[in-house]
């Protein structure tokens, strides 16, 4: 629906489209890359999307874009984006699973609390309170 609406200015008139793009605007739990992206494929319609929106006839995605993002979505842009994945080669794989294996013979398995911690390290904490929520 969205990539409609950016494609058809004309559906941000209608309240199902309007009501879609202000989640995505308004949730917290979705990053502003989906509307950023849906921005840069439809220059062409992307400020009367958001002036039918936001009803301001002067709006432009080009001058005011960045600031209603960061209005609307603080808490992304308040630390670097981190990857959700990483990938890793076959050969780091394979010394990291060594040093895993090398570590746990000689001290014993990991404890709930160290993977914890660990995962807050690498993730930061507000990924790892997500999740222990989430378990």
């Amino acid at each position: 629906m969205l990539r409609d609406l950016f494609a058809d200015p004309v559906l941000a008139g209608r309240k199902r489209h309007q009501d879609l793009l202000c989640t995505y605007l308004r949730e917290e739990s979705i990053t502003p890359l989906p509307i950023g992206r849906l921005a840069s494929a439809h220059p062409e319609t992307v400020d009367a999307v958001f002036r039918k929106l936001l009803r301001k006839p002067g709006f432009t995605w080009s001058e005011h874009g960045d600031a209603l993002l960061r209005r609307r979505k603080p808490r992304y842009y308040e630390s670097d984006p981190r990857p959700g994945a990483s990938v890793i080669g076959d050969r780091l794989s394979e010394l990291l699973g060594g040093e895993l294996r090398r570590y746990e013979e000689e001290y014993g398995a990991f404890t709930d609390e160290e993977l914890a911690a660990t995962q807050t390290r690498i993730l930061g904490a507000a990924e790892h309170e997500e999740s222990a929520s989430a378990a």
